[in-house]
């Protein structure tokens, strides 16, 4: 992998990475996609295949402070980890395109580790918004209830399907 970002990939013929590490790959080397893997999730009683990997930035329904990309200046956000593609990066991509730096316009950015715990932390308001993986809202747990977490708690801001 070294020698093909340092420009020589006459020795690689097939890799197999996550979204996160391929994004970076692409960019860099013109790394092209043969496959992918699909993912099977049920959500409201419907099964939905899918085929794309992405990131999700919720805020609950009722906050009506934050409209958009914007509106999280001086907002308190949850993530995945600096590391994780869809619970942190593409997030950051789109706040950077919107003009905000995610490490000095959030009051604060808590990388909690665990999606699971994202979703959680926008519902009971200790941060204002989330950012997390497509889907994640749907395999949470309510803590409250021990059922599914009901994804018409939330919204989605700047839904964009690339």
């Amino acid at each position: 992998l070294r020698d093909w970002l340092d420009g020589d990939a006459s020795d690689v013929d097939f890799m197999y990475s996550d979204t996160g590490i391929f994004s970076c790959i692409a960019t860099e080397v013109g790394a092209q996609a043969i496959g992918t893997t699909i993912a099977h999730q049920t959500a409201r009683g419907r099964e939905y295949e899918l085929d794309q990997f992405a990131g999700t930035m919720l805020v609950l329904a009722s906050n009506e402070e934050i409209e958009g990309v914007e509106d999280l200046k001086d907002k308190r956000i949850g993530a995945q980890s600096f590391s994780d593609f869809a619970g942190a990066q593409a997030q950051f991509y789109v706040m950077r395109e919107e003009g905000l730096n995610f490490v000095v316009d959030p009051k604060q950015v808590i990388f909690t580790g665990n999606n699971d715990d994202i979703v959680k932390g926008v519902l009971s308001g200790a941060w204002d918004a989330g950012f997390v993986r497509t889907g994640q809202v749907e395999r949470t747990i309510d803590p409250e209830t021990g059922d599914l977490v009901d994804p018409d708690l939330f919204r989605v801001i700047h839904p964009r399907i690339y």
